[in-house]
Protein backbone atom coordinates (compact mmCIF):
# COMPACT_ATOMS: atom_id res chain seq x y z
CA UNK A 1 0.00 0.00 0.00
CA UNK A 2 1.50 3.35 -1.06
CA UNK A 3 1.40 6.58 0.95
CA UNK A 4 -1.55 7.94 -1.01
CA UNK A 5 -3.58 4.81 -0.34
CA UNK A 6 -2.68 4.84 3.35
CA UNK A 7 -3.79 8.46 3.61
CA UNK A 8 -7.07 7.57 1.86
CA UNK A 9 -7.75 4.70 4.28
CA UNK A 10 -6.97 6.92 7.27
CA UNK A 11 -9.53 9.47 6.05
CA UNK A 12 -12.09 6.72 5.46
CA UNK A 13 -11.56 5.49 9.02
CA UNK A 14 -12.11 9.01 10.33
CA UNK A 15 -15.26 9.38 8.25
CA UNK A 16 -16.63 6.08 9.58
CA UNK A 17 -15.94 6.99 13.19
CA UNK A 18 -17.66 10.35 12.71
CA UNK A 19 -20.73 8.63 11.26
CA UNK A 20 -20.82 6.18 14.16
CA UNK A 21 -20.68 8.87 16.81
CA UNK A 22 -24.38 9.41 17.56
CA UNK A 23 -23.80 12.70 19.36
CA UNK A 24 -23.18 14.17 15.89
CA UNK A 25 -26.76 13.33 14.89
CA UNK A 26 -29.57 15.80 15.29
CA UNK A 27 -31.95 14.82 18.07
CA UNK A 28 -29.75 12.10 19.57
CA UNK A 29 -30.63 11.11 23.13
CA UNK A 30 -27.56 9.65 24.86
CA UNK A 31 -29.75 7.56 27.17
CA UNK A 32 -31.49 5.87 24.26
CA UNK A 33 -29.80 3.01 22.42
CA UNK A 34 -26.21 3.77 23.30
CA UNK A 35 -25.33 0.04 23.18
CA UNK A 36 -26.30 -0.07 19.49
CA UNK A 37 -23.71 2.54 18.63
CA UNK A 38 -21.14 1.00 20.94
CA UNK A 39 -21.66 -2.33 19.18
CA UNK A 40 -21.30 -0.76 15.75
CA UNK A 41 -18.12 1.08 16.76
CA UNK A 42 -16.71 -2.07 18.34
CA UNK A 43 -17.36 -4.09 15.19
CA UNK A 44 -16.01 -1.54 12.71
CA UNK A 45 -12.83 -1.01 14.72
CA UNK A 46 -12.18 -4.71 15.39
CA UNK A 47 -9.15 -4.99 13.14
CA UNK A 48 -10.52 -5.29 9.60
CA UNK A 49 -8.13 -4.96 6.67
CA UNK A 50 -10.22 -2.34 4.84
CA UNK A 51 -10.00 -4.34 1.63
CA UNK A 52 -13.11 -2.76 0.14
CA UNK A 53 -12.08 0.87 0.73
CA UNK A 54 -8.70 0.00 -0.77
CA UNK A 55 -10.40 -1.31 -3.91
CA UNK A 56 -12.50 1.84 -4.12
CA UNK A 57 -9.34 3.92 -3.82
CA UNK A 58 -7.64 2.18 -6.74
CA UNK A 59 -10.70 2.09 -9.00
CA UNK A 60 -11.50 5.75 -8.30
CA UNK A 61 -7.98 6.85 -9.05
CA UNK A 62 -8.07 5.04 -12.39
CA UNK A 63 -11.16 7.07 -13.31
CA UNK A 64 -10.01 10.38 -11.81
CA UNK A 65 -12.96 10.47 -9.42
CA UNK A 66 -12.99 13.28 -6.87
CA UNK A 67 -11.45 12.07 -3.60
CA UNK A 68 -14.38 13.15 -1.42
CA UNK A 69 -16.83 11.19 -3.58
CA UNK A 70 -14.50 8.21 -3.57
CA UNK A 71 -14.40 8.31 0.21
CA UNK A 72 -18.19 8.28 0.41
CA UNK A 73 -18.29 5.13 -1.72
CA UNK A 74 -15.50 3.56 0.33
CA UNK A 75 -17.25 4.33 3.64
CA UNK A 76 -20.48 2.82 2.35
CA UNK A 77 -18.71 -0.32 1.13
CA UNK A 78 -17.04 -0.82 4.52
CA UNK A 79 -20.25 -0.19 6.49
CA UNK A 80 -22.21 -2.67 4.36
CA UNK A 81 -19.44 -5.21 4.88
CA UNK A 82 -19.23 -4.60 8.64
CA UNK A 83 -23.00 -4.79 9.11
CA UNK A 84 -23.20 -8.01 7.13
CA UNK A 85 -20.54 -9.58 9.38
CA UNK A 86 -22.52 -8.73 12.51
CA UNK A 87 -25.59 -10.41 11.06
CA UNK A 88 -23.57 -13.37 9.72
CA UNK A 89 -22.12 -14.02 13.17
CA UNK A 90 -25.64 -14.16 14.61
CA UNK A 91 -26.74 -16.62 11.93
CA UNK A 92 -23.61 -18.75 12.41
CA UNK A 93 -23.80 -18.55 16.22
CA UNK A 94 -20.08 -17.70 16.16
CA UNK A 95 -18.20 -16.82 19.33
CA UNK A 96 -15.25 -14.88 17.94
CA UNK A 97 -14.19 -12.84 14.95
CA UNK A 98 -10.65 -11.50 14.54
CA UNK A 99 -9.77 -12.87 17.97
CA UNK A 100 -12.46 -10.75 19.63
CA UNK A 101 -15.93 -11.55 20.89
CA UNK A 102 -18.69 -11.17 18.34
CA UNK A 103 -21.13 -8.32 18.96
CA UNK A 104 -23.97 -10.70 19.88
CA UNK A 105 -21.70 -12.34 22.45
CA UNK A 106 -20.34 -9.11 23.93
CA UNK A 107 -23.85 -7.63 24.13
CA UNK A 108 -26.78 -9.74 22.90
CA UNK A 109 -28.54 -10.84 19.73
CA UNK A 110 -31.01 -7.94 19.67
CA UNK A 111 -28.18 -5.41 19.94
CA UNK A 112 -26.21 -7.14 17.18
CA UNK A 113 -29.13 -7.20 14.73
CA UNK A 114 -30.06 -3.59 15.36
CA UNK A 115 -26.52 -2.21 15.27
CA UNK A 116 -26.14 -3.94 11.91
CA UNK A 117 -29.34 -2.22 10.79
CA UNK A 118 -27.95 1.14 11.88
CA UNK A 119 -24.79 0.60 9.86
CA UNK A 120 -26.85 -0.29 6.79
CA UNK A 121 -28.94 2.86 7.22
CA UNK A 122 -25.85 5.05 7.55
CA UNK A 123 -24.25 3.36 4.56
CA UNK A 124 -27.10 4.36 2.27
CA UNK A 125 -27.68 7.87 3.62
CA UNK A 126 -23.96 8.48 3.10
CA UNK A 127 -24.52 8.22 -0.68
CA UNK A 128 -27.23 10.89 -0.82
CA UNK A 129 -25.01 13.50 -2.50
CA UNK A 130 -23.87 11.16 -5.29
CA UNK A 131 -25.65 10.27 -8.53
CA UNK A 132 -28.85 8.30 -7.98
CA UNK A 133 -27.66 5.15 -9.83
CA UNK A 134 -24.84 4.78 -7.28
CA UNK A 135 -27.33 4.40 -4.42
CA UNK A 136 -29.61 2.13 -6.48
CA UNK A 137 -26.67 -0.12 -7.31
CA UNK A 138 -25.73 -0.30 -3.62
CA UNK A 139 -29.27 -1.43 -2.83
CA UNK A 140 -28.97 -4.06 -5.56
CA UNK A 141 -25.77 -5.32 -3.94
CA UNK A 142 -27.40 -5.64 -0.53
CA UNK A 143 -30.29 -7.52 -2.13
CA UNK A 144 -27.87 -9.91 -3.83
CA UNK A 145 -25.88 -10.38 -0.63
CA UNK A 146 -29.05 -11.11 1.35
CA UNK A 147 -30.33 -13.61 -1.22
CA UNK A 148 -26.99 -15.38 -1.22
CA UNK A 149 -26.90 -15.55 2.58
CA UNK A 150 -30.36 -17.14 2.72
CA UNK A 151 -29.34 -19.47 -0.12
CA UNK A 152 -26.29 -20.43 1.93
CA UNK A 153 -28.46 -20.93 5.03
CA UNK A 154 -30.94 -23.11 3.16
CA UNK A 155 -28.06 -25.09 1.66
CA UNK A 156 -26.72 -26.06 5.08
CA UNK A 157 -26.35 -29.78 5.67
CA UNK A 158 -25.98 -30.15 1.90
CA UNK A 159 -22.82 -30.89 -0.05
CA UNK A 160 -23.18 -28.39 -2.88
CA UNK A 161 -22.23 -28.62 -6.51
CA UNK A 162 -19.37 -26.23 -7.29
CA UNK A 163 -21.62 -24.04 -9.48
CA UNK A 164 -23.95 -23.34 -6.59
CA UNK A 165 -21.05 -22.73 -4.22
CA UNK A 166 -19.69 -20.16 -6.67
CA UNK A 167 -23.09 -18.46 -7.01
CA UNK A 168 -23.25 -18.06 -3.24
CA UNK A 169 -19.65 -16.84 -3.06
CA UNK A 170 -20.25 -14.24 -5.77
CA UNK A 171 -23.33 -12.99 -4.00
CA UNK A 172 -21.86 -12.91 -0.50
CA UNK A 173 -18.46 -11.44 -1.36
CA UNK A 174 -18.04 -10.81 -5.07
CA UNK A 175 -21.04 -8.50 -5.39
CA UNK A 176 -19.68 -5.96 -2.92
CA UNK A 177 -16.16 -6.21 -4.33
CA UNK A 178 -17.64 -5.52 -7.76
CA UNK A 179 -19.58 -2.53 -6.42
CA UNK A 180 -16.30 -1.02 -5.19
CA UNK A 181 -15.54 -0.50 -8.88
CA UNK A 182 -19.10 -0.08 -10.15
CA UNK A 183 -19.86 2.80 -7.78
CA UNK A 184 -17.02 5.04 -9.00
CA UNK A 185 -17.70 4.07 -12.63
CA UNK A 186 -21.39 4.99 -12.27
CA UNK A 187 -20.48 8.32 -10.67
CA UNK A 188 -18.28 9.28 -13.64
CA UNK A 189 -20.72 7.68 -16.13
CA UNK A 190 -18.21 5.29 -17.72
CA UNK A 191 -20.05 2.17 -19.02
CA UNK A 192 -16.87 0.38 -20.12
CA UNK A 193 -15.34 0.74 -16.67
CA UNK A 194 -18.59 -0.46 -15.13
CA UNK A 195 -18.21 -3.76 -17.00
CA UNK A 196 -14.47 -4.13 -16.47
CA UNK A 197 -14.44 -3.28 -12.77
CA UNK A 198 -17.37 -5.54 -11.97
CA UNK A 199 -15.51 -8.45 -13.56
CA UNK A 200 -12.40 -7.62 -11.55
CA UNK A 201 -14.39 -7.35 -8.34
CA UNK A 202 -16.40 -10.54 -8.76
CA UNK A 203 -13.34 -12.69 -9.45
CA UNK A 204 -11.36 -11.15 -6.61
CA UNK A 205 -14.38 -11.52 -4.33
CA UNK A 206 -14.61 -15.23 -5.10
CA UNK A 207 -10.86 -15.45 -4.46
CA UNK A 208 -11.33 -13.90 -1.03
CA UNK A 209 -14.21 -16.28 -0.28
CA UNK A 210 -11.90 -19.14 -1.18
CA UNK A 211 -9.34 -17.65 1.18
CA UNK A 212 -12.01 -17.51 3.88
CA UNK A 213 -12.87 -21.17 3.32
CA UNK A 214 -9.18 -21.98 3.62
CA UNK A 215 -8.86 -19.96 6.82
CA UNK A 216 -11.72 -21.96 8.30
CA UNK A 217 -9.65 -25.15 8.32
CA UNK A 218 -6.47 -23.58 9.71
CA UNK A 219 -5.64 -22.93 13.38
CA UNK A 220 -5.03 -19.49 14.89
CA UNK A 221 -6.97 -17.55 12.26
CA UNK A 222 -9.10 -15.47 14.60
CA UNK A 223 -12.20 -17.64 14.20
CA UNK A 224 -13.39 -21.07 15.34
CA UNK A 225 -11.56 -23.78 13.40
CA UNK A 226 -13.76 -26.04 11.23
CA UNK A 227 -16.76 -23.76 11.86
CA UNK A 228 -18.07 -24.41 8.33
CA UNK A 229 -18.04 -28.14 8.92
CA UNK A 230 -19.56 -27.85 12.39
CA UNK A 231 -22.32 -25.48 11.22
CA UNK A 232 -22.86 -27.45 7.98
CA UNK A 233 -22.05 -24.35 5.94
CA UNK A 234 -21.35 -24.59 2.21
CA UNK A 235 -17.59 -24.76 1.68
CA UNK A 236 -15.43 -25.13 -1.41
CA UNK A 237 -13.16 -27.50 0.51
CA UNK A 238 -16.01 -29.76 1.65
CA UNK A 239 -17.49 -29.88 -1.85
CA UNK A 240 -14.09 -30.64 -3.37
CA UNK A 241 -13.27 -33.26 -0.72
CA UNK A 242 -16.48 -35.15 -1.55
CA UNK A 243 -15.84 -34.89 -5.28
CA UNK A 244 -12.42 -36.48 -4.72
CA UNK A 245 -13.80 -39.20 -2.42
CA UNK A 246 -17.60 -39.60 -2.83
CA UNK A 247 -17.76 -42.07 0.06
CA UNK A 248 -16.68 -39.27 2.40
CA UNK A 249 -20.09 -37.65 2.00
CA UNK A 250 -21.73 -40.36 4.13
CA UNK A 251 -19.38 -39.58 7.03
CA UNK A 252 -20.08 -35.87 6.77
CA UNK A 253 -23.84 -36.38 6.63
CA UNK A 254 -23.72 -38.67 9.67
CA UNK A 255 -21.91 -35.94 11.60
CA UNK A 256 -24.39 -33.27 10.48
CA UNK A 257 -27.30 -35.49 11.55
CA UNK A 258 -25.74 -35.93 15.01
CA UNK A 259 -25.72 -33.30 17.75
CA UNK A 260 -22.22 -32.26 16.50
CA UNK A 261 -20.92 -32.13 20.05
CA UNK A 262 -18.01 -34.52 19.47
CA UNK A 263 -14.82 -32.48 19.19
CA UNK A 264 -12.84 -35.53 18.16
CA UNK A 265 -15.24 -36.30 15.29
CA UNK A 266 -15.12 -32.68 14.15
CA UNK A 267 -11.33 -32.64 14.15
CA UNK A 268 -11.06 -36.02 12.41
CA UNK A 269 -13.45 -35.01 9.64
CA UNK A 270 -11.91 -31.56 9.41
CA UNK A 271 -8.44 -32.97 8.87
CA UNK A 272 -9.87 -35.21 6.15
CA UNK A 273 -11.38 -32.15 4.46
CA UNK A 274 -7.95 -30.51 4.57
CA UNK A 275 -6.25 -33.56 3.07
CA UNK A 276 -8.70 -33.80 0.16
CA UNK A 277 -9.77 -30.22 -0.49
CA UNK A 278 -6.96 -27.88 0.54
CA UNK A 279 -4.71 -27.98 -2.52
CA UNK A 280 -7.58 -27.72 -5.05
CA UNK A 281 -8.84 -24.66 -3.15
CA UNK A 282 -5.44 -23.01 -3.31
CA UNK A 283 -5.25 -23.61 -7.07
CA UNK A 284 -8.79 -22.27 -7.56
CA UNK A 285 -7.86 -19.15 -5.60
CA UNK A 286 -4.85 -18.52 -7.85
CA UNK A 287 -7.02 -18.91 -10.96
CA UNK A 288 -9.64 -16.46 -9.69
CA UNK A 289 -6.96 -13.84 -9.01
CA UNK A 290 -5.52 -14.30 -12.51
CA UNK A 291 -8.96 -13.94 -14.14
CA UNK A 292 -9.77 -10.96 -11.94
CA UNK A 293 -6.70 -9.02 -12.98
CA UNK A 294 -7.12 -9.55 -16.72
CA UNK A 295 -9.58 -6.66 -17.37
CA UNK A 296 -7.08 -4.24 -15.84
CA UNK A 297 -4.97 -4.47 -18.99
CA UNK A 298 -7.32 -1.83 -20.42
CA UNK A 299 -5.98 0.60 -17.80
CA UNK A 300 -2.29 -0.23 -18.08
CA UNK A 301 -1.42 3.43 -18.63
CA UNK A 302 -2.63 4.32 -15.13
CA UNK A 303 0.02 4.10 -12.43
CA UNK A 304 -2.49 3.01 -9.84
CA UNK A 305 -3.44 0.00 -12.01
CA UNK A 306 -0.12 -1.63 -11.31
CA UNK A 307 -0.54 -0.67 -7.65
CA UNK A 308 -3.82 -2.61 -7.58
CA UNK A 309 -2.25 -5.61 -9.33
CA UNK A 310 0.69 -5.58 -6.92
CA UNK A 311 -1.64 -5.19 -3.95
CA UNK A 312 -3.84 -8.13 -5.00
CA UNK A 313 -0.90 -10.38 -5.80
CA UNK A 314 0.98 -9.43 -2.64
CA UNK A 315 -2.04 -9.70 -0.36
CA UNK A 316 -3.20 -13.07 -1.64
CA UNK A 317 0.34 -14.24 -2.37
CA UNK A 318 1.35 -13.63 1.21
CA UNK A 319 -1.78 -15.44 2.35
CA UNK A 320 -1.02 -18.43 0.14
CA UNK A 321 2.54 -18.54 1.41
CA UNK A 322 1.31 -18.50 5.00
CA UNK A 323 -1.17 -21.33 4.52
CA UNK A 324 1.39 -23.41 2.63
CA UNK A 325 3.97 -23.07 5.41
Amino acid sequence: MNKKSKAFINLVNSDINLLLEPSNLTGFNSSNGRSLWDGAQFNVNAGGKRVRPMLVSYFSEMLGLDAEKARRIAVTAELIHAASLVHDDVIDEADERRNQMCVHKKWDTKTAILCGDIMFALAFSNLATLRHPVMVSAADVLREMSCSVIDEFEARSTVLELDRWRSIAEGKTGALFAWCGLGPALEVENPQAQDHFQRVGRHLGVAFQLADDLKDVLPNQGKDRFADLKNANPSFLITTAVSVDPSFEDEIRAFWESDRSSTSDLERLGERVVALGFEPAVEALKEEVELGLQPLQHYADKGCTQDLINWAQTHLGAYLNSVAA
